[in-house]
């Protein structure tokens, strides 16, 4: 978990982006390398928190 945040730190001075957004995009940047694939159904699975797949999905 520190590491997503030590990369949150360093992409937001680039972005300059709210914390909800760039937890977003930290979590589905993280899951593209994990999953290898671009296909959202296999990124919904592995990005990271609490919400079920489904929602998930829908906030990619």
């Amino acid at each position: 978990m520190e590491c997503i945040n030590e990369l949150k730190d360093s992409l937001n001075v680039y972005f300059g982006w709210n914390k909800a957004r760039m937890t977003c995009f930290v979590n589905m940047l993280l899951a593209l390398l994990a999953t290898r694939a671009v296909n959202l159904n296999k990124l919904a699975c592995v990005v990271f928190g609490d919400a079920i797949q489904s929602s998930r999905y829908r906030r990619i």
